[in-house]
């Protein structure tokens, strides 16, 4: 019976320290759930900065200016403030000025037109940067977009 008794005791105390451990835990991710979860507007803001960054030290590689045009697209998606449509122009006419027939520049373009409502636009440029490069599936979905709207 003594043996019985140690047996049991052993065993409430393991159950006692893991729900004890599995309290701590779970109190311990909702003190810090703010902390590890990013929300995904300040990442794209982190995202945005650090290309801002990156343009001040390199402003003659097209594909950040390309790139950070793209986020600032997005940010307008995510927040449906269109003041950063200025930036975007700004940038592209930044990136034209490197390499007005990158074809990701008329692609990026056609975004800015298609997120403007520009579709006719839209569509003629896609289809510009189609011609450049007919291997960017991406640029398909782009005049499908503006084919959809048209």
């Amino acid at each position: 019976m003594k043996n019985f008794l140690q047996h049991t005791t052993a065993r409430y105390l393991l159950l006692g320290i893991l729900v004890l451990g599995f309290l701590y835990g779970l109190i311990w991710f909702q003190s810090h759930k703010a902390s590890i979860q990013e929300s995904p507007q300040s990442t794209l803001d982190t995202s945005i900065n650090l290309l801002e960054q990156s343009l001040k030290k390199d402003s003659s590689t097209i594909e950040n200016y390309i790139n950070l045009s793209n986020l600032y697209l997005e940010k307008v998606r995510q927040t449906a403030d269109g003041s950063s449509y200025e930036r975007v122009e700004d940038l592209l006419k930044k990136a034209e000025n490197i390499d007005a027939n990158n074809s990701d520049l008329i692609a990026s373009r056609a975004s800015l037109y298609i997120s403007q409502h520009k579709f006719l636009d839209a569509k003629q440029e896609i289809n510009k940067a189609i011609a450049i490069n007919d291997f960017r599936a991406a640029y398909y979905g782009i005049l499908g977009d503006a084919q959809i709207e048209l």
